[in-house]
C-alpha cells in the first residue's frame, strides 16, 4: 500500500541522515525528513548511538515515523511485538524494499527461518543464560509464537535442546 511504501521510504531517509554508513548516528542531523514537526521530534528523542539501537526502540515503543512504518499488509496476523511481525510478513518486505535482498542460495522461507532461530535465541535463550534462571520473561505473544514453531518451552528446556536450536540456526545459515 502506499502509505506502507511512504513509511519505507520516510524510515530509509531517516537512516541516511541520521546515521552514517556504519551505522553510528552523525554529529550534525539534518531533520528534512519529509514529516510532521511532532514526527521530527519523536524521531530525534530516539537518543541511540547506532541505528540498530534505533529501530529496536522505535520498535519497542510503537514510535511513528510517516504513519505505518511497518513494511506489510494487514494480510497476515499481526503481532504487537514489531520484530515477529517482521519476521512473518518478510517476504513482503523484501517486496516493498528490492534494494535489500536475500541471496538466490536461500529462500526467503529459510532465511524467516534463520531470523526466528536469531529472536528465540536472543529472547529467550540469552535472556535466560544471562540472568541464570528458569524464569522466561516472554509474553504471552512470544511464548505462543515460539510454541507454534516447536521451539523448546523452558518447562521441559535441557542442554541437549539448546544445542539443537543453535545447531540448527547455524546449519540454516550455511550456504
Amino acid at each position: 500500500s502506499e502509505s506502507i511504501k511512504t513509511g519505507l521510504k520516510t524510515l530509509f531517509k531517516v537512516k541516511r541522515k541520521m546515521y552514517d554508513e556504519y551505522g553510528n548516528r552523525r554529529e550534525k542531523i539534518e531533520t528534512d525528513f519529509g514529516v510532521s514537526e511532532k514526527a521530527v521530534r519523536s524521531i530525534l528523542s530516539v537518543e541511540s548511538k547506532k541505528f540498530e539501537k534505533f529501530l529496536n526502540e522505535i520498535g519497542n515503543n510503537r514510535r511513528s515515523v510517516a504513519g505505518d512504518m511497518a513494511p506489510y499488509d494487514n494480510k497476515k496476523e499481526q503481532y504487537q511485538n514489531t520484530k515477529i511481525n517482521m519476521i512473518e510478513n518478510f517476504e513482503d518486505c523484501l517486496n516493498i524494499a528490492p534494494e535489500y535482498s536475500v541471496t538466490d542460495k536461500i529462500s526467503k522461507e529459510d532465511m524467516a527461518w534463520i531470523l526466528r532461530d536469531c529472536l528465540y535465541i536472543k529472547v529467550y535463550l540469552r535472556n535466560m543464560i544471562n540472568h541464570a534462571s528458569e524464569d522466561n520473561e516472554l509474553t504471552n505473544e512470544e511464548k505462543e509464537y515460539f510454541k507454534r514453531y516447536n521451539y523448546p518451552e523452558s518447562e521441559s528446556l535441557r542442554i541437549d535442546d539448546i544445542k539443537e536450536v543453535i545447531t540448527g540456526a547455524l546449519d540454516r545459515m550455511v550456504i
